[in-house]
């Protein structure tokens, strides 16, 4: 006989739970998962605390760790563990590991990038590994490899990379490869000043 599905669609805490979870427009199937499902003036939100998030639709709540596998992210905050694939379209990212998957809006505030493709948003700090920045603003971090295609850059750390476009204004410029774009100001890897974009600079 085939185990039959466990549910999670009430209000309250669930521990160790592996099973699907119906609450609101959040759904999912989890394994081994530790969360609580609360509504709060006509929302309904999870907070995930422990686990495996498999696969499913997160509409609203709070991530405080576990894994997530793949699925897609609506609106939220992410506080900590480990993300390895699917979309996320909004919300505030704490802290934690990004290891694949697309970023499509929101503010990243700290925590590991290692790849993948980042649309749109706010990165205000963290570690950058590896890549494909399509658009949107950086306003603090380290970068070390991948391709930067548009946007703007307004300060932190490029180590290494492709260069292709956009705005730079401001940060330390280390090393890498420069193609086009507009260059404001900012640093080499000397600390010195550097008005003209890194192409023309003297060896």
């Amino acid at each position: 006989m085939s185990k039959k599905t466990v549910i999670a669609c009430e209000e309250g805490e669930y521990k160790d739970f592996t099973g699907i979870i119906f609450w609101g427009a959040n759904e999912a199937v989890v394994e081994k998962a530790t969360f609580i499902l609360a509504e709060c003036f006509g929302l309904k939100l999870i907070t995930f605390y422990l686990g495996t998030w498999v696969n499913g639709n997160w509409e609203k709540g709070i991530w405080r760790s576990g894994t997530w596998e793949n699925g897609v992210w609506e609106n939220g905050v992410w506080k900590a563990g480990t993300w390895k694939d699917g979309i996320w379209r909004e919300g505030s990212w704490v802290d934690g590991i990004w290891e694949n998957g697309i970023w499509d809006g929101g503010n990243w505030w700290g925590g590991m990038w290692k790849d993948g493709t980042w649309e749109c948003g706010d990165w205000w700090g963290g570690n950058w590994k590896n890549g494909t920045w399509e658009c949107g603003d950086w306003w603090g971090g380290n970068w070390k490899y991948g391709i930067w295609k548009g946007g703007t850059w307004r300060g932190g750390t490029w180590q290494d990379g492709l260069w292709k476009n956009g705005t730079w204004n401001g940060g330390n410029w280390k090393g890498g490869t420069w193609q086009n774009g507009e260059w404001m100001t900012g640093y080499d890897k000397n600390e010195c000043t550097r008005t003209v974009s890194p192409n023309n600079w003297k060896k």
